[in-house]
């Protein structure tokens, strides 16, 4: 099972629990296959419904334009997730997320990035983020490929909170944001992608956020993929009445089609 294969699988696995459009976002497993030229893209829609003793159903949709050249890659995301139970919304979040990446030589890849979002499962009303960096690919033995990111990102929030809490509701910070992510194919069968994020704010390294994803892709046949992912997020200071640690466990089956 190829690279370009496990990311274009993943775009399209079926995960039925957590945020893709939560206040930190990994878009590592998205990014464009630059072996790929001319415009492509993808679609995925998630659906989960349950009656009975718990009514439930969630709704999710992710979308993805790339486009590949000579020496640009531009791609641009954009995810929501709704999500009711006995009548009222629990999820609401959306994502738009564009990147565009300058390959200069083999290793070394310049890139901006804008993004807007927001999820309320965190108080999140708005989130704004724009920035640039430096890509770097600081192993390769194939199957492994280790990237190393830095990037600096100016971040705006707003934050849905009660009068007279003590975080405020809106903040406009300087972040530096740096990631590992490793992507190793074990066999043509199997494909692990890790990324972890690390972004503290310049004037306050306490004010911490940490990402990281492991997602492990099982090949069951031809066109079908088992995927596992395990997500944490953590923020050092959080809204009010959210806490530091969130973490997740999600499977899903992936269609190529």
């Amino acid at each position: 099972m190829t690279r370009s294969r496990f990311v274009a699988w993943t775009v399209l696995s079926v995960l039925l629990t957590a945020s893709q459009a939560a206040a930190q976002v990994n878009i590592e497993h998205l990014r464009a296959d630059e072996d790929r030229r001319g415009f492509y893209g993808s679609f995925r829609l998630d659906l989960y419904v349950r009656t009975g003793n718990v009514e439930l159903v969630q709704l999710g949709t992710l979308g993805q334009l790339n486009y590949v050249g000579e020496s640009v890659t531009t791609f641009l995301i954009g995810g929501t997730d709704l999500g009711w139970k006995k009548g009222a919304r629990f999820i609401d979040a959306v994502l738009l997320h564009l990147r565009q990446v300058y390959r200069r030589g083999s290793r070394v890849r310049p890139e901006a990035v804008a993004q807007v979002n927001y999820d309320m499962t965190r108080l999140l009303e708005f989130r704004s983020i724009t920035g640039g960096g430096l890509r770097t690919l600081i192993y390769r033995s194939a199957p492994v490929w280790l990237w190393w990111g830095s990037t600096y990102l100016f971040e705006h929030e707003r934050l849905d909170l009660e009068p007279g809490t003590v975080h405020p509701s809106q903040t406009s910070v300087h972040r530096w944001s740096n990631y590992l992510t490793l992507n190793a194919n074990f066999s043509e069968q199997s494909t692990l992608q890790w990324t972890i994020y690390v972004q503290p704010r310049f004037d306050d390294f306490e004010d911490l956020r940490i990402l990281t994803e492991a997602r492990l892709g099982a090949e069951l046949s031809e066109s079908v993929l088992l995927v596992l992912t395990l997500h944490m997020h953590y923020d050092s200071r959080p809204p009010d009445d959210t806490r530091s640690l969130d973490t997740a466990i999600r499977s899903g089956v992936a269609i190529e089609f």
